[in-house]
């Protein structure tokens, strides 16, 4: 691993899954269940039998799940 690498890691900041589940308003269980059934683009850290959360990837999956809705015009 480079020292840009080491140094970025070491900065990076890490949320528990009950932080994580309070930052996206949600219940830590449906972060769980997310993980157990693979049905969300959120990534996770697994160290051993640890779970965290990086706020970026986080934040990158709150951009990633915005919804524009375009106006359409009504027909007359």
């Amino acid at each position: 691993m480079q020292k840009s690498e080491e140094n970025s890691i070491k900065k990076e900041k890490f949320l528990t899954p009950r932080e994580a589940a309070e930052y996206l308003g949600i219940h830590i269980n449906t972060l769980a269940r997310w993980r157990y059934l693979k049905t969300s683009s959120l990534p996770y850290v697994k160290m051993e039998t640890v779970i965290k959360y990086r706020l970026s990837d986080i934040e990158d999956f709150i951009n990633r799940s915005v919804v524009h809705n375009e106006a359409t015009p009504k027909e007359k």
